[in-house]
């Protein structure tokens, strides 16, 4: 759904700082982590937005968002549609999930061992007409 309500970076500098800093990372989630540890101990403070507040103020300023998919580790396939139930490739045989991860939590977290994102086109489509 489109967001119902503007958001104004003008209102809010630290979030503009963090949204700025955000769009310019290569490795957003090891980078970012990096930057908002320095930028808290320079500044004193605990307040300084996360990089979840930054990725969903990005994706509420572009209205786009993205979806995470489980892929085969050896990119022979992706893991949805009628392939979604698999818990293996049927092409190389590889795991879908991290078996140490899956046998520690009982059978009740699964931890893909890859993903990829996919960006829907339906909303970005809504937005601009």
């Amino acid at each position: 759904n489109p967001p119902t309500s503007q958001l104004l970076l003008k209102d809010n500098p630290d979030l503009k700082a963090v949204v700025k800093l955000y769009l310019k990372l290569s490795h957003a989630q090891v980078d970012y982590n990096s930057a908002h540890e320095v930028i808290i101990q320079h500044l004193g403070t605990t307040e300084f937005p996360s990089l979840h507040q930054a990725q969903q103020a990005v994706k509420h300023l572009s209205s786009v968002s993205s979806l995470m998919n489980d892929m085969c580790v050896n990119t022979c396939l992706a893991f949805t549609g009628p392939l979604a139930a698999f818990k293996s490739c049927p092409q190389c045989g590889e795991a879908c999930y991290q078996e140490d991860i899956l046998q520690k939590s009982k059978g009740k977290k699964f931890v893909p061992h890859q993903q990829y994102s996919t960006i829907p086109l339906g909303p970005l489509f809504q937005v601009m007409s």
